[in-house]
């Protein structure tokens, strides 16, 4: 008689989706990405997402809402015009401008205006 898999019981008990346990670094960040790209919202009584798998949905929708893949590096994305590339090239391609105090606080209003008008053009939360 064999011994039920652990595994399966403790993530279970966390209440967390399971992510793929990767051996090296590089391929854990890149299983996040992979999961950050094929996100989809879920539905009542599955369980919660990984953070890092949402900090990566969040890169994706933000590098989405500030038109960078629109010019980014990966073609992927510019032909989807969404962020979609498997490494998030659009972060990286484009840097954050150094700015003064002033200026960030700037950005960060009319941020939160366009985020406030893309919450209103989908119909609230």
């Amino acid at each position: 008689m064999t011994k039920p898999n652990r595994t399966k019981s403790n993530d279970a008990r966390r209440n967390v989706a399971p992510v793929a346990k990767p051996q090296t670094e590089a391929a854990r960040v890149a299983a996040v990405l992979r999961a950050s790209a094929s996100y989809r919202p879920r539905k009542e009584g599955e369980p919660p997402v990984d953070r890092e798998v949402m900090g990566a949905v969040l890169v994706r929708r933000l590098m989405t809402m500030l038109g960078h893949p629109l010019r980014c590096g990966d073609a992927l994305c510019r032909r989807a015009g969404r962020c979609v590339g498997p490494t998030i090239r659009c972060d990286r391609d484009f840097p954050p401008p150094v700015m003064t105090p002033a200026q960030g606080d700037e950005a960060i209003a009319h941020f939160r205006k366009m985020l406030t008008a893309d919450i209103a053009r989908r119909g609230g939360m």
